[in-house]
């Protein structure tokens, strides 16, 4: 155990494309007595096969760290495969994969994902990324420290891609989202809320 000790609440929201699908987006999150890791993988296209490949590719993160292998490890392991899979038959997907240990600090990986949000006391920010090339791949790295009262966003391309070439030009992005978020803390809404109204503003943008 850490000398010092942070709980983190985990809050997700997810909406599927179309009423009478699965979601393709998966988010998974656990704890153990030295950190909370969260995963979040975007299945290519829509639907039952998304769902299934963003499934796969949960299990298989979460599996390879159940096993023994590190954070970092495991993320590249599983990128090297999806690198390799980059065909619209494969399940492949996009992926991001955070851990925060318990004293606060927190990595976040991704590869193919839009880049992550701190909430720090009272405003929003995108998180800088540090590209990492790994056998001719590249993933980003982003690192932070969290005390009470802060968080972290992570979000899949159906939030930063909201209202592309509509009502936005170039999507909602991260940055946006990040405005957004702050407002909503100077509007006083409760944190576990955050996520329902993140989805609920990217359908309005996305006119439903």
């Amino acid at each position: 155990m850490t000398d010092r000790y942070l709980h983190f609440d985990v809050f997700s929201q997810q909406t599927s494309k179309r009423s009478d699908e699965v979601c393709g987006d998966v988010a998974l999150s656990w704890r153990t007595d030295e950190a909370t890791t969260i995963l979040l993988c975007d299945g290519v296209g829509s639907g039952t096969p998304a769902h299934i490949a963003a499934t796969l590719c949960t299990a298989r993160l979460k599996g390879l760290m159940d096993g023994g292998f590190s954070f970092r490890q495991s993320f590249q392991s599983v990128i090297a495969t999806l690198e390799t899979w980059k065909d619209p038959k494969m399940p492949y997907c996009a992926v991001s994969a955070a851990r925060i240990r318990n004293d606060g600090q927190a990595t976040i990986l991704t590869y193919e994902a839009p880049q992550p949000v701190l909430l720090g006391q009272g405003i929003a920010t995108v998180l800088p990324q540090k590209p990492i090339v790994i056998e001719n791949t590249i993933i980003h790295e982003h690192t932070c420290y969290l005390v009470p009262g802060e968080g972290i966003f992570l979000f899949s391309d159906g939030i930063t891609q909201a209202g592309l070439g509509g009502r936005i030009v170039g999507g909602w992005t991260s940055n946006l989202v990040a405005q957004y978020i702050t407002r909503l803390v100077t509007e006083r809404i409760d944190s576990a809320d955050y996520c329902s109204r993140i989805s609920d503003k990217a359908e309005q943008i996305n006119r439903g």
